[in-house]
């Protein structure tokens, strides 16, 4: 029985293989046309199982401005392939292998990054909100139009950054290591949340922190001069030794309301 489950399996493997080839061969004309340019995003876009093989099969190779909010693109190559301005929201994209110079303009919210150089000059109004990145290199000043508002860092290890006046507004750097950062001018408004985060030594000169959550966090040694902390949750916060100097303070700076990403779910 055995023998007879993996020829079945390798039976389906070669016709998936072959159909695919068809419909890759079939449809090669049409994805070259750029006069039927709408007609590929509403009829390929219904069949994501189809999109998935051209891709594989590098038939595709110019997806500029496609709408592939929601597709399945896991575990695919697709360096090469140009995606400037396409929507990739809510994509999946695990394991997934962009090139960074062919990005420009797209929208990448609510996705999954692994292992993306997000230093390349060569990116261009990038919009991440809200998405997770995992294993990342980040360089605001390599690389200035990144849209980070609402973004997912949790947890990630970016000791040394440049994020020098960067729009964080809302993001999740919940333990993340930002020791050493530069987040000078930086805008972590919006109920950013920065519990139990590694920011000694950080520069958060002149950076907008109202409403943040810092619970937990080490700001020991950090320079905030300058910097807006009114209304800023600071409950168990580690300030040794960091510079306040004509940072704007309440009288009571502790906020009894957490950050939505520490509210508690009931």
């Amino acid at each position: 029985m055995p023998v007879t489950r993996r020829t079945s399996w390798a039976a389906r493997t070669r016709f998936r293989l072959r159909i695919a080839k068809e419909v890759a061969g079939r449809y090669r004309w049409l994805l070259r046309d750029q006069a039927l340019l709408r007609f590929k995003r509403q009829a390929l876009r219904r069949s994501r199982w189809i999109m998935r093989a051209l891709l594989r099969l590098r038939v595709m190779r110019d997806l500029s401005g496609m709408n592939l909010g929601g597709l399945d693109l896991r575990a695919l190559d697709l360096r090469g392939v140009k995606l400037d301005g396409a929507d990739l929201a809510g994509a999946i994209l695990d394991a997934t292998r962009l090139d960074v110079g062919h990005l420009a303009g797209a929208t990448l919210r609510d996705t999954t990054i692994y292992g993306i150089d997000l230093t390349d000059p060569r990116l261009r109004e990038l919009d991440l909100q809200g998405a997770r990145l995992r294993g990342v290199e980040i360089d605001i000043e390599r690389a200035p139009c990144l849209f980070l508002r609402g973004v997912n860092l949790c947890g990630e290890d970016l000791h040394g950054v440049r994020l020098a006046g960067a729009d964080l507004r809302g993001a999740n750097l919940n333990g993340t290591n930002l020791s050493a950062a530069d987040l000078s001018g930086v805008d972590l408004g919006g109920r950013a949340s920065l519990a139990g985060a590694d920011l000694r030594g950080v520069d958060l000169r002149e950076a907008n922190l109202y409403r943040a959550d810092l619970t937990g966090a080490n700001l020991a040694g950090a320079n905030l001069q300058r910097a807006n902390l009114r209304g800023t949750l600071l409950l168990g916060t580690n300030l040794d030794e960091a510079d306040l100097r004509d940072a704007g303070l309440d009288d009571r700076p502790v906020s009894a309301e957490p950050s939505e990403h520490n509210r508690d779910p009931r």
